[in-house]
């Protein structure tokens, strides 16, 4: 959605965005695609004003929401407020964590702030999104889709360790807090098939990946690039 204006959208910028959403939303769903907005920090659906503008000002049926736990805290927002409200237009979850100071804040941390020092952490690591909350709303209204760990790289000192340390932090809080256990014998899925399935991930789609950079190094690509 672009970058968020000095000192916020206007209502017409946020009716401009709207409206855009909606065309665009009408023409995907045509194809069976839900366009699903994800408000953002530094974006122009930051602030909860922003946000409750333009899903007011959008079509449920044409536009969704990806509710990222993280950013909707950082602006300002109460998450499980926001995600009982917004329920039935949320078709993915992104499981970020932040910290308490940003918890009900009037202005959010800054680009600069967020170089300084990352203003996100990993799923139960900040104690900034009220995980429970959010799952518990999830629970309550069946929540059929997705909710993936958003993780960000670690910084060098930070404290937190390799990618594959904030994946395992997220996880063993996933269990140990939230009750989750992917392994359940009634669904057949093993620690040794979860573990199958992270190689298989990294190999894939890590910073490592064994997959082209970019579709320029896919082959016959160059008979797809019209003159």
């Amino acid at each position: 959605m672009g970058p968020r204006p000095p000192g916020g959208p206007s209502d017409d910028q946020l009716k401009g965005l709207s409206e855009v959403a909606n065309e665009i939303g009408m023409r995907t769903k045509k194809y069976g695609v839900r366009l699903s907005l994800h408000p953002h920090m530094w974006g122009p659906m930051e602030r909860e004003h922003d946000f409750r503008f333009v899903m007011a000002h959008t079509d449920p049926a044409y536009v969704h929401l990806i509710m990222d736990t993280g950013h909707n805290v950082l602006g300002g927002m109460d998450v499980v407020k926001i995600t009982d409200e917004f329920f039935p237009r949320i078709t993915e979850f992104h499981l970020k964590d932040t910290f308490p100071q940003y918890r009900g804040n009037k202005a959010g941390p800054t680009p600069e702030d967020h170089k300084k020092k990352s203003v996100y952490a990993s799923v139960g690591q900040g104690k900034g999104v009220d995980f429970p909350g959010v799952f518990a709303v999830m629970r309550k209204k069946k929540f059929k889709g997705w909710a993936v760990f958003d993780i960000d790289a670690p910084r060098p000192g930070d404290g937190t360790g390799s990618v594959d340390d904030n994946i395992a932090a997220s996880v063993n809080y996933m269990r140990t807090d939230m009750g989750f256990f992917v392994s359940d014998p009634r669904f057949g899925f093993t620690d040794q098939k979860a573990e199958e399935v992270t190689q298989y991930l990294t190999a894939m789609f890590s910073e490592d990946s064994i997959l082209p950079k970019s579709p320029a190094e896919l082959p016959k690509y160059k008979d797809t690039v019209r003159p």
